[in-house]
């Protein structure tokens, strides 16, 4: 298997946020280029590889304190970000796909 189909909560998450993002003001629009392309594929469930499973993780352990942010319970932002790259399913799911990759 050359890559991982994001579970649906994961696309529905990224799907929720570009719903969110596109009907924000253009000043309240999370996301740029890389995050909008990876919300798009998970959304889409497309298939992601190892490489994008490692970024995910890394964006999350970067961007956990945007959880406490003024905004996130308006859907700002950092919420859409967040969610954007899969929320708190594909943080989960990105985890322990590798956790059962460098276990094996």
């Amino acid at each position: 298997m050359t890559g991982y189909v994001p579970p649906q909560a994961v696309a529905d998450a990224a799907a929720w946020a570009l719903c969110v993002r596109a009907a924000s003001p253009p000043s309240r629009r999370g996301m740029g280029a890389v995050g909008l392309r990876r919300a798009h594929d998970l959304a889409a469930r497309r298939e992601i590889s190892v490489r994008v499973l490692r970024r995910m993780v890394s964006f999350f352990d970067r961007h956990r304190t945007d959880k406490g942010g003024s905004s996130w319970s308006s859907h700002g932002r950092g919420w859409q970000a967040w969610n954007g790259w899969g929320g708190d399913p594909g943080e989960r799911w990105a985890r322990a796909v590798l956790e059962r990759l460098e276990g094996a």
